[in-house]
């Protein structure tokens, strides 16, 4: 018998109109989990999103791809055939850290990663600085399909999502009640907390089931010294807004509510297909100065 491989899903909300008219003024962000590439194109300056391309794939890893294949894949996409002004590879992966500008040490990155996470083999440490709140982003991600990625893209920059996720976050928090955001993954989550424009909290925990978000969620709370009657959780990710998780979430915390997108940017119409919380971590860049 035969073996048969999942073909890869594709969808596509663009202006294609604009993407050819000032593809060559926008940014491409090229978003990679081991379960879907993004891509996404925006004109900071003129606060103008031409296009999101969603690629997932039906099995195994993202990661494992090699260049011919994922070349195969990416190269019949009309986000990818643009010329754009630069280009950044961001990287979603739990394994990742802050670390105190005043306690970081050059070429220690890896033991402090390594000591908060297993990280899987062939998988790289790199640094970011944050200098919004003094501390270096720590972060491991494969490897060779980084290696493979910048043969693609050879003058693209190398991101971890996390840094655009707290920047974007602080951006859009709440004024009158501290929020606690919560961006939920297949298998893990991200807790995120600010206490007067300052980050408090960052942190990810993986999960199998919903009660496992619900007890990180609490525990995080409680250890912020967070009530959890006043507690604003902001919800943002892989969830759907009329599934049992929600129904879930609220019985034991009562103002819950899902992120916003940002009205700064104008966005094609095909936006309107999905709800702003589910792209939330890919348009997050949309944010970071």
């Amino acid at each position: 018998m035969m073996s048969t491989q999942t073909l890869p899903s594709i969808k596509n909300y663009i202006d294609t109109e604009l993407v050819q008219q000032i593809s060559s003024d926008c940014e491409l962000w090229v978003y990679a989990s081991p379960k879907s590439i993004k891509l996404l194109a925006a004109c900071k300056e003129k606060k103008q999103v031409t296009g999101l391309t969603v690629l997932e794939i039906g099995s195994g890893s993202i990661f494992q791809k090699g260049l011919f294949e994922l070349r195969s894949l990416l190269e019949g996409l009309t986000m990818f055939s643009q010329q754009y002004r630069h280009i950044h590879l961001v990287f979603e992966t739990p394994y990742f850290t802050l670390i105190p500008e005043a306690l970081f040490t050059a070429d220690k990155e890896e033991i402090l990663i390594n000591s908060l996470h297993e990280i899987p083999k062939f998988y790289t440490v790199k640094c970011n600085r944050y200098l919004a709140d003094n501390v270096v982003a720590a972060y491991a991600i494969p490897d060779i399909f980084c290696s493979t990625l910048k043969v693609l893209f050879p003058e693209a920059s190398v991101n971890h999502y996390a840094t655009a996720l707290i920047e974007a976050t602080r951006t859009l928090k709440e004024k009158t009640i501290q929020p606690f955001y919560v961006n939920i993954h297949e298998n893990y989550i991200d807790l995120i907390y600010f206490k007067e424009n300052h980050l408090q909290f960052i942190n990810t925990f993986k999960t199998e089931a919903e009660t496992d978000i619900i007890y990180f969620i609490l525990s995080v709370a409680d250890q912020q010294n967070l009530q959890v009657n006043v507690l604003q959780l902001v919800i943002m990710g892989d969830i759907n807004s009329s599934g049992t998780l929600l129904t879930f979430l609220k019985k034991y915390i009562p103002n819950v509510s899902f992120i916003k997108r940002t009205s700064d940017y104008n966005f094609p119409a095909s936006f309107r297909e999905f709800e702003p919380h589910h792209h939330f971590s890919t348009l997050a860049v949309l944010l970071c100065e």
